[in-house]
């Protein structure tokens, strides 16, 4: 089968090859080929098949042919080093995969290109994160945000699809970089455990200010900054769930100490029975007691295993922060099978 598939992708990558060719040496030219080299990657993500390589490599080749002698244009250079890396670091060779992202850093930054260069500054990241750098992957996410920041109201000009456009290619460099603090977070001494969380949050809070501005898909729009809260009052706690790569965690702020902790919740699962909670809450026209099977899994996974602490610090007002799909329900609803929340502490949702 996979000879099939391999005669048919060469076939499909020539024959577009082949038309891109006939076109004259030019900027289109140049685009059309590193569209087809990333469709080829894309392909061999999920087939690895060695002639598509020996293909896409050919086709960076005739990219650099048709721009060379030319107008230096130095996003086309950007885009060229950059897709070598990302051949480099599917072929697991970080060292020349991280020349090829600082290369293509370079060039966009000199041609004045922040919407190029952030997409390296993302890849670079990653593969700092492969070789266990995290203090340089950390900083190249950081540089990727920076580079965001500089053009991120004008990114979706001319998008229809805005909200797709940015969960592919924004909301992930947030998220991943929240998913790093949190792993540092638990291999942190005690001094520095709060500057990673605190970290975290902050990057939290940044993604949501531009989820907002995505949702109003105005370019006018925007959000104020709001100032991070580190500490809460007498008889209140803030809790903060967050969806981390595959693992749900809660960092819990109280009046005297800020807690992390991984939850022990298989994500795939808590989001189904959140979803299951709200079509429930739509369709309900009964007794609520009847739909009580959802609120109790929900509670058993983000409550129970911080119960204990509110309990002990006599905390009667909750402030949640909802992450994802956890901002569809009403908190107060959750049940711990013989109370709702909602009867133990005065909730606050943000």
């Amino acid at each position: 089968a996979q000879g099939n598939e391999t005669i048919a992708f060469e076939l499909i990558d020539q024959k577009a090859l082949d038309l891109i060719q006939i076109i004259p040496d030019n900027y289109f030219k140049s685009i059309y080929l590193l569209a087809l080299n990333l469709n080829c990657l894309k392909i061999y993500q999920k087939y690895p098949i060695h002639e598509l390589k020996n293909n896409a490599g050919e086709i960076l080749l005739f990219a650099e042919k048709t721009i060379s002698g030319k107008t230096a244009n130095l996003a086309l250079k950007s885009y060229i080093q950059g897709y070598k890396g990302l051949w480099a670091a599917v072929e697991d060779n970080f060292s020349q995969a991280m020349k090829c992202f600082q290369k293509a850093i370079f060039l966009s930054n000199q041609g004045g290109h922040p919407e190029i260069t952030y997409q390296w500054q993302w890849q670079l990241a990653r593969v700092y994160q492969q070789q266990n750098n995290s203090q340089m992957s950390i900083q190249s996410y950081q540089n990727a945000i920076q580079s965001l920041k500089l053009f991120q109201h004008d990114f979706f000009i001319g998008y229809r699809s805005q909200h797709l456009l940015f969960q592919n290619m924004i909301k992930p460099v947030f998220r991943e970089l929240v998913a790093l603090y949190l792993v540092q977070t638990e291999k942190a001494d005690k001094n520095e455990k709060e500057t990673f969380l605190f970290s975290a949050l902050e990057t939290m809070e940044a993604l949501k200010k531009g989820e907002l501005e995505n949702y109003f898909e105005d370019e006018c729009i925007t959000v104020e900054e709001t100032e991070l809260l580190t500490r809460t009052t007498s008889g209140t706690a803030l809790i903060y769930p967050i969806f981390s790569g595959n693992d749900l965690s809660v960092i819990l702020i109280m009046p005297d100490y800020i807690k992390y902790q991984r939850l022990n919740v298989e994500q795939e699962r808590l989001k189904k029975s959140v979803k299951a909670f709200r079509k429930e809450l739509w369709q309900l026209k009964n007794n609520f007691m009847d739909s009580v099977y959802y609120p109790q899994q929900i509670y058993q996974a983000i409550i129970s295993p911080i119960e204990n602490e509110l309990t002990l610090k006599k905390i009667e007002t909750l402030i949640v922060v909802p992450d994802e799909e956890l901002r569809l329900i009403p908190f107060s609803c959750l049940y711990d099978g013989s109370q709702f929340l909602i009867e133990r502490y005065a909730i606050i949702t943000v």
